[in-house]
Order: C-alpha cells, then structure tokens, then sequence
C-alpha cells in the first residue's frame, strides 16, 4: 500500500497528513493500543474448561503429569519380552506359504523365525497387570499399561493364530522376532510433566481445550474479552433484510466484522448503522463512551465529500 503524497513548490515530496498505514504498521498501532489492556491482571477470570472456548491463555499452562502417564500398547496384540522371540533360529520345515508378518509358514503353519510362547492373562484397558514371565505372552488391548517384563507388542494380525484365546482357554502362540519397543507408547512420549503444554495468549479452540482435559487440567486462567462497540457507517447503507432502494447497497462490512471479533473472542456491540452527520456519529460513541474497551467503525475514512469519522 503507498501513501499518498504531496508536490511541493522545491521538487521534495512530503507525507500526506492522512497517510495510509501499511497492513503491518496498522497492526502493530492496534496491539500498542491494546497492550495496556490485555496486560492488566485485573483483567482475568478463572474458568471450568467448558466455559473458556473462545478465550486466551492469561498465563503458561504447564503438565501435571506426563501424557501419556504410563507406558502403554499402540495395538491390540500380545505383550512380549522381546528377547523370548529375537536371535532364535528356529526351523518349521519347508515353507507353506507367506505368513502374516511378511515372512513364510512352516509345515506346521508357524513362521520361521520367533518363538512359540505361552498365553497369560489378558491385559485390558484400565487394568494393572501381573508382572510378564519369561517365555509368555499376555494378551494386551489398545491402551492398555505394558506389564512388567514386557517391551514390545506384536499385533494379533502377526500371531499365529492371528486371534486372541476365548475366555478360559488355554494354549500357546507364534510371534514373529520383534524389535523391543515396537508399538510401545513410552511415558511422557506426547508431553512430559513440567512442560509447557500451553503458552500465554494461546486461543483455546476445542484442540486445546481437549489436551488440558487429557492433562487432568479443571479450570484455567483467562483473560477476560474486551467489549467492542462496532458502527457501521454510510447513507447508502441498509441492513439485511430491509427493501433496497435505488443507489444503496447491504451492510455485509457489519457481519463480517462482528462474527470474526465473536470468534477471536471478544465481546460485540453493534449499533444501527450510522448516518453520513458527524454530529450524529459524535452522540453515538459518547453514549457508549465507560461502556466498551474499543471502536471499531467501517466506512467514512476516505477522501470523499462526505467521510464521516474522518469529520467526526
């Protein structure tokens, strides 16, 4: 955007008085304009999650605990000491076919490789689990805590066979060589207590909302919105809805602009639109002057006959 300019009788040009601000330039003259209100502490509440949509962080929001605060399965499969099935070179006969990891079937329809293990007690969501022996495989839902003794989940699709005993059966499965680790969910692996899970000024949408909730967070520290006075203004101005004489136009400006503050959060009010008389314009915003934090007025800013803030 340029700024307008003057010719002057020396050949030097000078800034207009009314220069035009840049994009950048007129962003920061706002967040100077408003810096004293955000930062005031007597400026904030504390709200119960549910009611903080909208809202921005007053302060650093740092992890109760660790997310997540167990070490858990990615997969619904079996729980396994890795080294009960790596570094054993065990021969099924000749192969039958490509097995569920990738692999080939014995004659016994086991895979080469791995081991065969003895079933345990299955391990559900929410359960603490027994301590994970040597030579076992525990049967381990999506979520659920990795026993003891485990460091690895092979995925029941990689078992043979690739389902899970029914209850009160009893029995052993194939798993494939697998790598400690795999599909473990370490402690602390999304964020670590103590990190900062949310910094000052973050806009809480449901993402954010949702991760305090996984944090065990209640209520937070917000700032309280600012109250915004909006005008629209301009004689060939009419408001949705309303006949449309000739020469005039619908205030889309006044919608545009109140949904957008209602979403950032801030609290809106819209007058009836303004006329092209100063005077009238003056009354208006000295009838909301204590009421409200900011004005915000949309048209009559340019260099027309007839820009009635700019008279204002």
């Amino acid at each position: 955007m340029h700024s307008s300019t003057s010719q002057h009788g020396d050949g030097r040009r000078g800034h207009d008085a009314h220069a035009a601000r840049s994009v950048a330039q007129h962003r920061s003259a706002v967040a100077a304009l408003l810096a004293p209100l955000l930062q005031s502490p007597d400026r904030t509440e504390t709200l119960a999650l549910r009611d903080a949509l909208g809202r921005g962080l007053a302060q650093d929001v740092l992890a109760p605990v660790s997310l997540p605060p167990f070490a858990n399965s990615q997969m619904d499969g079996f729980a396994i000491n890795s080294a009960d099935v790596n570094g054993l070179d065990v021969t099924r006969g000749q192969s039958d076919g490509p097995a569920p990891d990738g692999g080939t079937l014995g004659t016994s329809g086991a895979p080469d490789g791995g081991a065969e293990l003895r079933v345990v007690d299955p391990v559900p969501a929410g359960a603490t689990p027994a301590e994970l022996r040597s030579g076992t495989a525990a049967p381990i839902m999506t979520g659920a805590m990795i026993p003891a003794g485990a460091d690895a989940v092979v995925p029941v699709e990689r078992a043979v066979p690739d389902r899970f005993p029914v209850p009160g059966e009893t029995g052993t499965v194939w798993l494939p060589v697998t790598a400690a680790g795999t599909f473990v969910r370490s402690v602390g692996s999304d964020i670590a207590a103590g990190e900062c899970a949310l910094a000052k000024g973050t806009f809480l949408g449901p993402a954010q909302l949702g991760l305090l909730a996984a944090l065990g967070v209640a209520d937070v520290t917000v700032r309280r919105p600012l109250t915004v006075l909006l005008v629209t203004t301009g004689d060939e101005v009419v408001e949705p809805g309303r006949p449309l004489p000739p020469g005039k136009i619908y205030d889309a400006n006044g919608t545009l602009l109140e949904s957008a503050m209602s979403q950032a959060g801030l609290a809106v009010i819209r007058t009836a639109i303004a006329s092209d008389r100063p005077e009238e314009l003056q009354t208006l915003l000295r009838g909301h002057t204590g009421a409200v934090d900011l004005i915000v007025t949309t048209g009559g800013v340019s260099k027309g006959a007839y820009e009635v803030v700019r008279q204002a």
